[in-house]
């Protein structure tokens, strides 16, 4: 006990001279945080999927200095966000503008450790705020979604700030959060449903009956900052990607909902199995401690994050619902995370004798615990070179085929590696590239069902790989091919010196038909 008592006695001393300085602690973290990103970040792969369409956008506006009309992203906040770096910034290797997307975006994430501590000191005190950001800073999850290039961090420094400011004493700081949450609904349309989260914690928290004007007056100015982009698109493209799409989400879930009552109960357990899903690798061991502590509470401050959280689940439970299986959906939780975590650990560090050496414990377990999930889930960079390198061998023998995602995505760089001149707008880009038929949400028994599916939509080739992923009837093409006398293979990657196996088969439409 007595070395404890030493240990714990050094630490004090300077826990105490560091408390005093939390700027100093926020940007060494600041530093720690960005630093792990750089580490993990893979500078020399392209973009494939949602960031690719973000890039493709963001170099467009730039370039032409309008919306684009030949390309529609279902989120364009952050390419239009992105479009005045990619303006002042000049190379001639596009990958370089995908990097700069990449450092953006994981700039923007480190960043929003500022939103973290000042909302964290609504709920604990100063010197306990700096384990919420800590917990932030370090969540492998978000480390990794930094590195994409995507609309995920923007969106979450929006809406942090925007709680910050709408929970914070100063009643002059709601306009802020109201305009941030209309900035949040242009980043992504679910930024929609925290207008009536945000509008319940006002009336909880102002109940003057002059608030009532105020309020009218918030909505007013949400309306003014998102009506201009609205029309904007609706001139451009014909819809505004913000009602319409709330709209359809709901009468989707109706739908579906009347055609099949385990659509809304599928979705619910799916959506329990992501949110204990994104509770690893710590938060778990946390955020369900601090719930229970603030049920237990009843403070009325605290009701504002279950608010937050319900109206923050719902985009993911449509998402859930419909199959869209990425525990992405629930991240813009993790602020709330922070703060429940955080509570859950300021009570703990009150009832036990060592306290600084528990703390000490718990930054050490955070960041070993990041680090290790981050090297247990780092991206196999041999494997999406190979990918990648045969993205061009399937360009070049094919013309139409379904996606083997994600390999299938760098199928989308391929034209841009082939393109001479750059910066360019996407129209000027040969498209050379085949047609990827999407099979999201189709699951046929056999190989004959998928190539009747894909006949009517031009599909010349079956393309497959080695992934478990695949659907069955794909997999006894790949380890049965002789079996399947309409299907000529053309290629196979294992002959050429690959460890990703990979096979690429024409259909011969006469012996498929021949067949029968």
């Amino acid at each position: 006990m007595n070395i404890f008592s030493s240990i714990e006695n050094k630490l004090e001393l300077k826990f105490d001279n560091i408390s005093n300085h939390p700027g100093i602690i926020l940007l060494l973290l600041g530093i720690f945080g960005l630093g792990i990103r750089l580490i993990f970040l893979k500078w020399e792969l392209p973009f494939g999927a949602d960031n690719f369409h973000y890039f493709q956008y963001a170099i467009d506006l730039s370039i032409d200095q309008k919306l684009p009309t030949m390309l529609e992203v279902s989120n364009d906040g952050w390419p239009i966000f992105l479009s005045p770096f990619f303006s002042i910034f000049h190379s001639e290797n596009f990958l370089d503008y995908m990097n700069l997307q990449r450092l953006i975006s994981s700039i923007i994430s480190v960043i929003t450790i500022i939103p973290i501590y000042l909302l964290s000191k609504q709920f604990v005190e100063k010197k306990y705020a700096i384990i919420a950001v800590a917990l932030f800073a370090f969540e492998p999850r978000l480390i990794q979604n930094s590195l994409f290039g995507i609309s995920d961090p923007l969106y979450i420094l929006a809406i942090t700030f925007a709680m910050y400011f709408l929970i914070s004493r100063n009643e002059k700081f709601t306009v802020i959060a109201f305009g941030l949450i209309a900035f949040a609904s242009i980043i992504r349309a679910e930024g929609l449903l925290l207008l009536p989260a945000f509008s319940i914690i006002y009336f909880l928290t102002h109940r003057k009956k002059k608030n009532i004007f105020q309020f009218i007056l918030l909505i007013a100015i949400f309306f003014i900052i998102i009506a201009p982009i609205a029309e904007l698109r609706t001139q451009t493209i014909g819809q505004d990607n913000l009602t319409n799409r709330i709209v359809g989400g709901a009468g989707t879930i109706m739908k579906e909902s009347n055609n099949d009552v385990n659509f809304i109960i599928d979705g619910l357990s799916t959506t329990i199995r992501f949110f204990g899903l994104s509770m690893l690798p710590y938060f778990v061991f946390f955020v369900p401690f601090g719930c229970l502590l603030i049920l237990k509470n009843r403070k009325k401050e605290h009701w504002s994050l279950f608010i937050l959280s319900i109206f923050i689940i719902i985009p993911a439970l449509y998402a859930y619902s419909r199959e869209f299986l990425d525990v992405r959906y629930l991240f813009p939780l993790y602020p709330i995370y922070c703060i429940i975590g955080t509570i859950g650990i300021m009570y703990i560090i009150k009832k036990i004798k060592f306290k600084k050496i528990f703390v000490t414990g718990i930054f050490s377990s955070i960041f070993i615990l990041a680090v290790l999930f981050l090297v247990i889930q780092d991206i196999d960079l041999k494997h999406e070179g190979e990918a990648l390198s045969l993205a061009f061998v399937v360009s070049n023998k094919t013309s139409t085929i379904f996606q083997y995602v994600p390999e299938s995505q760098y199928i989308n760089t391929v034209d841009y590696f082939n393109n001479s001149k750059f910066p360019d707008s996407s129209s000027n880009i040969k498209n050379t590239i085949p047609t990827l038929l999407n099979l999201r949400g189709i699951n046929f028994d056999s190989i004959d069902e998928y190539i009747q599916y894909g006949r009517s939509k031009g599909l010349t080739h079956i393309v497959i790989d080695d992934s478990e992923r695949r659907p069955e009837s794909f997999k006894q093409v790949f380890n049965n091919e002789k079996d399947f006398p309409f299907l000529q293979k053309e290629y196979d990657s294992i002959d050429n010196g690959y460890e990703y196996n990979l096979k690429i088969f024409r259909i011969d439409y006469v012996m498929f038909d021949a067949k029968d």
